[in-house]
């Protein structure tokens, strides 16, 4: 399995890396070079030897840029910086359970991009219509309150008939609007605090 190192200006600055590793350091160097006039590159690693210029690298994969990019807005928001030979997996780490979650400084956190966050907000509501006020559903449904509260004593269970009545008598997104736009995402995605952070492109929600 081949391994690789950054290199300045043709010189290595790292030792063995995997590829994914050395993109993440390339990056970081990058981002830190204020006069921005250094030549970085990934290059194999070749131990005691001239460095090799890996023209046939392969690229990474559109997933592990996503998770790099993911990673490095959640190590932003919590000041995590990188030292020599460091890469952003010695302190995060990808939670296999649930999808751009992540484990980092004792917590648990989502990290999503706006449109993710939307639709992350909207299943949560649509899995819990069972919790909402009798008085709101009524409000978006037409139908009486009693109807709901008759209903509210059986929690979850009760659920997928919920959905079904706000499916037939009422409008799901208008309801998913009013919701979030009273109490915001982070209501129903951030089961830790309830805040929302920004960092870029990405949200960040701590769920643990």
């Amino acid at each position: 399995m081949s391994t690789y190192q950054v290199t300045k200006n043709g010189t290595a600055i790292t030792g063995a890396l995997t590829y994914v590793e050395a993109l993440q350091k390339e990056n970081t160097f990058k981002r830190a070079d204020v006069d921005n006039m250094a030549s970085y590159s990934v290059d194999i690693f070749m131990p005691n030897r001239p460095v090799v210029q890996a023209e046939d690298v392969p690229a990474a994969t559109e997933e592990e840029d996503n998770k790099m990019e993911r990673m490095e807005a959640l190590a932003k928001h919590l000041g995590i910086t990188l030292e020599e030979e460091e890469t952003w997996e010695d302190h995060i780490e990808e939670v296999s359970y649930d999808e751009n979650t992540f484990d980092a400084e004792g917590g648990t956190y989502l990290v999503l991009t706006d449109e993710e966050a939307d639709k992350a907000a909207s299943d949560y509501i649509r899995d819990s219509l069972w919790a909402f006020n009798a008085s709101f559903l009524a409000e978006h449904t037409g139908l009486p309150e009693e109807v709901f509260a008759a209903l509210q004593p059986q929690c979850e269970g009760a659920n997928e008939t919920f959905r079904k009545l706000v499916d037939a008598t009422g409008d799901f997104d208008a309801l998913v609007s009013e919701a979030v736009s009273s109490d915001g995402r982070a209501h129903y995605l951030n089961t830790y605090d309830g805040h929302e952070w920004q960092e870029g492109e990405f949200y960040i929600y701590r769920t643990n």
